[in-house]
């Protein structure tokens, strides 16, 4: 069957280089801003039918697919409701799928080794999956209302996700991880680029690109920060890494002008962490060194940003100001206790979060969801005391995950689940799209072990290391 012209593999190691580098990863990303750009869904359909035949034929990595659920999220000029999903989004998601089982058919006629689709994350995915499915069905019995749908359509979104993340990671070929960064290297060269399209065609204060306003944009480029800076390289400034810095500050100049407060104090937070991995790879004094003279670098750009940009000036003293005001979060989460106080164990289900927000403003009939502006309370609404405990199996096999992975990689890992969940104090991350892809991107790759054979691989290290000394 290996000459069979559907199973056909037209690729070789070059080629399957040349898809992993950032010159793909950035024409790919290229079509979909077109897409974007023209508002043409049509387009963006187009360019994933065709991408994905691409990657079809020449590459043995199934994970090179993932960027496309991305791209085409953010390929929406503005975002469909649950209620009105375009055609083209169901053309597109079926193709994907099928082309994907293709896939699974031709490394198998073409005898490659299958990971094992649980992956890094999949128990916890899987634990959240079947908790949700139970608090929908209990929740559907108890009240029959005109959120039923939408609830289910919800849950929909995450089987599929789940899903999805299944057939990627039993598909992928290891050697590639270093590729996370020419990747996000494009998809946030690409996010800048919509930016700035809607700053000159609308000149406009508050951000929104179409897919997503200024909080869930923030939570993408957040989501990329800690891996366009990788490098292997132990010199400071080189032109390898000064188109990335060039992005990073951008990034940081886009977080303290959208006045996300959530990006805002998360990036702010964690600054000493970025500042220690763009000198991961110096030896540990210089490292503490550069560390410290970054920090002070940071602060005075953010002092130059203050002084000299009015947007800036005025969100940083908003959010000195604001303090702890939750801007009627508290109503949202009022809400979401009620919803926990039901039902302690599976909280309201999915049908909750369409709930919230009549019960919460009176906008009734309310289509779109509401995640509940912290990662806890949406958890305690959607899966009460066992949805917690899911988000909480979530971070720690991503935690485990990283452990065996190189520095540099080690440290990007850490801050990226550091992020999320401090950002997640503050608005939505886990379950978000916006931070659901990127996780997507990230743990699906095939060189990262499952949460078993991660403490394996450090349990032999530390025996080795014994032996050693």
């Amino acid at each position: 069957m290996e000459n069979f012209f559907l199973f056909k593999h037209l690729g070789n190691e070059q080629i399957e280089e040349k898809m992993h580098s950032f010159l793909f990863f950035f024409i790919e990303a290229m079509a979909f801003f077109f897409a974007w750009y023209t508002s043409s869904l049509l387009f963006a359909t187009l360019s994933a039918i065709v991408i994905s035949t691409i990657i079809y034929l020449y590459s043995n990595d199934g994970t090179l697919f993932a960027p496309l659920a991305f791209l085409y999220m953010i390929s929406f000029s503005s975002f469909p409701s649950y209620t009105g999903v375009p055609i083209e989004v169901f053309i597109a998601l079926g193709y994907y799928v099928f082309i994907i089982f293709l896939f699974l058919i031709k490394r198998k006629v073409h005898h490659l080794s299958f990971r094992a689709p649980i992956g890094s994350l999949g128990f916890s995915f899987l634990f959240c999956l079947v908790v949700l499915g139970i608090s929908y069905v209990l929740h559907s019995f108890v009240e029959h209302g005109i959120y039923h749908e939408y609830g289910f359509y919800y849950y929909l979104y995450f089987v599929i996700y789940v899903f999805i993340y299944m057939l990627l990671t039993s598909t992928g070929i290891k050697g590639y991880i270093q590729s996370l960064r020419p990747m996000f290297l494009a998809l946030n060269l690409v996010i800048l680029f919509e930016v700035l399209v809607v700053f000159i065609n609308k000149d406009q204060v508050y951000i929104d690109v179409g897919w997503g306003n200024k909080n869930t944009l923030i939570i993408t480029i957040e989501c990329f920060m800690p891996f366009i800076v990788l490098t292997e390289r132990k010199h400071f400034f080189n032109p390898y890494s000064l188109g990335a810095w060039l992005i990073l500050i951008c990034d940081y100049f886009l977080i303290l002008f959208s006045y996300s407060r959530g990006g805002m104090i998360t990036s702010i937070f964690l600054v000493p962490l970025m500042c220690y991995l763009l000198v991961i790879n110096f030896p540990w004094k210089k490292r503490i060194l550069f560390t410290f003279l970054l920090i002070v670098g940071f602060i005075f750009l953010g002092f130059i940003f203050y002084l000299n940009n009015e947007t800036i000036h005025a969100n940083i003293d908003s959010l000195i100001e604001r303090g702890n005001d939750v801007t009627g979060r508290d109503k949202i989460w009022y809400q979401a206790l009620l919803f926990f106080k039901e039902n302690p164990l599976f909280g309201g289900g999915p049908i909750s979060l369409f709930e919230i927000n009549d019960k919460a403003f009176g906008s009734s009939p309310y289509t779109e969801v509401m995640l509940c502006h912290n990662t806890f309370y949406t958890m305690l609404a959607l899966g009460g005391i066992l949805g917690v405990i899911g988000y909480i199996l979530f971070n720690i096999q991503a935690i485990i995950t990283s452990l065996p992975l190189k520095r540099n990689l080690r440290i990007a890992f850490i801050y990226f689940i550091l992020f999320g969940f401090i950002h997640g104090l503050i608005d939505n991350t886990f379950l978000s799209p916006t931070y659901m892809f990127p996780v997507l991107l990230i743990f699906t790759n095939s060189d990262l072990l499952t949460s078993e054979d991660s403490i394996k691989e450090l349990k032999l290290r530390k025996e080795l290391k014994n032996k050693a000394a």
